[in-house]
C-alpha cells in the first residue's frame, strides 16, 4: 500500500513549524516542504507526488496557490489560512461541527481549517442554536463574545511585538469587522453578526472564549443548555463539557496549553438565571496546528491519537 505524502506549503510560520513537527512524528507519512526557494521543476515534482497540500500561507497567497493546484487533479488541499473558511466549495474543518462532519471532512478534496477564536465560539453556540431551532424558537438572543488568546495566535509578528514592546492585555478588532465574524455567524448558525471582542495577553499559548447569557434572553433554561452541549460532544473525546456554579473561583486560559482538546465550562449563578459559557484550548493546538493534524488524519485515513 502506497504511503501517503503531504506537502506543507509555507512551513516557516508559527503554525507551519508546529504542524511540521507534528506530522514528522506520524509513522507511515511522508512529509515534504515547499517554500519560495523551491525551483519550478522541483515544485512540480513535489506537487505531482503529493496526496495532500497544507497551505500555511497568507490569505492572498493561499488563493493563488489554489489556482496553481488545479493543475494536479489528485491533489487535495487543507487551507490553514482564512481564505476559504466560508467559501461554499470548501468544507469547514471542525470535525465536531455535527455528528457526521468528521466523515464529511474525510471525503473532501478541499478543507478549510477553522480560525482559533471562531473554533471556540462555534463550539459554544452551534448546539444552542440547534436546540432553539428544534423547539421552533426563531428569535435568537443578541450574542456578545469575548475571546482572549496568547501572543502565538498572532504569529511571528505579534510574538516580536510582545518581545519588543511588552504589553499586558491588548484589545483589537475594535470596529467589528474582524475576519472571524462571518465565520462565526455561518457555522454557529446565527441570524445576525455577533459582537466580537478579541484580545491578546502576554503569554505564549492558551485561548479562552466567553459568552454571557441569561436564560430569559436565550429561551433555554440551564438544564437545557447543559443537555444541548453534552449531547453535541458526547462522542467527541476532544471536547469535554463541565458544569459549575458558585464554587468556581477562577479559570485560566492557559490551562490547556500544549494540549489538543477543548474544555467547555457552563457557569451559573445560584438562581440559574444567568450563565457564562467558557471554552478553553491551546491556540496552536485545537486552535490551529492541532486542528490541522486532526484534519490531516481524517483526510488520509490515519488513526487519531
Amino acid at each position: 500500500m502506497k504511503q501517503p505524502t503531504v506537502v506543507i506549503v509555507g512551513s516557516s510560520g508559527t503554525v507551519g513549524l508546529d504542524l511540521a513537527q507534528r506530522l514528522h512524528a506520524i509513522d507511515g507519512l511522508t512529509v515534504l516542504g515547499l517554500s519560495r526557494d523551491t525551483t519550478s521543476i522541483h515544485r512540480q515534482e513535489i506537487l505531482g507526488r503529493a496526496d495532500l497540500a497544507i497551505l500555511c500561507l497568507p490569505e492572498d497567497a493561499a488563493i493563488e496557490f489554489t489556482k496553481e493546484a488545479a493543475q494536479y487533479p489528485g491533489l487535495r488541499l487543507l487551507d490553514a489560512s482564512p481564505a476559504h473558511r466560508t467559501h461554499p466549495d470548501w468544507v469547514y474543518g471542525l470535525p465536531e461541527l455535527d455528528a457526521n462532519h468528521a466523515s464529511t471532512i474525510a471525503a473532501s478534496a478541499r478543507v478549510a481549517n477553522p480560525g482559533c477564536y471562531a473554533t471556540g465560539a462555534v463550539l459554544l453556540l452551534r448546539p444552542l442554536m440547534k436546540a432553539l431551532a428544534l423547539r421552533g424558537i426563531e428569535d435568537q438572543p443578541d450574542i456578545s463574545i469575548t475571546a482572549i488568546g496568547g501572543v502565538t495566535s498572532g504569529g511571528k509578528k505579534m510574538i516580536a511585538q510582545a518581545e519588543n514592546e511588552p504589553f499586558g492585555y491588548r484589545l483589537f478588532g475594535l470596529n467589528q469587522t474582524h475576519r472571524h465574524i462571518p465565520e462565526i455567524k455561518a457555522f454557529a448558525n446565527l441570524n445576525e453578526d455577533p459582537i466580537f471582542m478579541p484580545a491578546v495577553v502576554a503569554h505564549q499559548r492558551g485561548t479562552m472564549v466567553q459568552i454571557p447569557l441569561t436564560t430569559r434572553q436565550l429561551g433555554l433554561n440551564v438544564d437545557e443548555v447543559v443537555a444541548a452541549l453534552q449531547d453535541a460532544y458526547a462522542n467527541t473525546p476532544n471536547v469535554q463539557v463541565h458544569v459549575g456554579e458558585g464554587d468556581v473561583r477562577f479559570l485560566d486560559g492557559a490551562d490547556l496549553a500544549l494540549q489538543d482538546g477543548a474544555r467547555v465550562d457552563v457557569l451559573t449563578d445560584g438562581a440559574k438565571r444567568r450563565l457564562v459559557l467558557v471554552v478553553r484550548f491551546d491556540n496552536l493546538g485545537k486552535g490551529a496546528a492541532g486542528a490541522a493534524e486532526q484534519n490531516v488524519r481524517l483526510m488520509l485515513g490515519l488513526p487519531n491519537e
